[in-house]
């Protein structure tokens, strides 16, 4: 598995959808917009993190 595929999806959102994907993700996992986006850039997902994540981007979740 590509391991900056989640880095690469985001990269590839419209910015209102980067601000959607990110609030989802601090909402989610309980993180602050400064570490979304650092584990976005440096790929420095927990396992249980890195699950959820593809999930919702899998699921589309983040879009509600």
């Amino acid at each position: 598995m590509d391991v900056f595929l989640i880095k690469k999806f985001y990269e590839n959102l419209d910015r209102g959808e980067k601000g959607k994907f990110l609030l989802w993700l601090q909402t989610t996992l309980e993180i602050s917009q400064t570490t979304a986006i650092t584990r976005i850039n440096t790929d420095g997902w927990r396992n249980v993190e890195r699950d959820a994540v593809m999930t919702g981007i899998e699921n589309e979740q983040w879009k509600h």
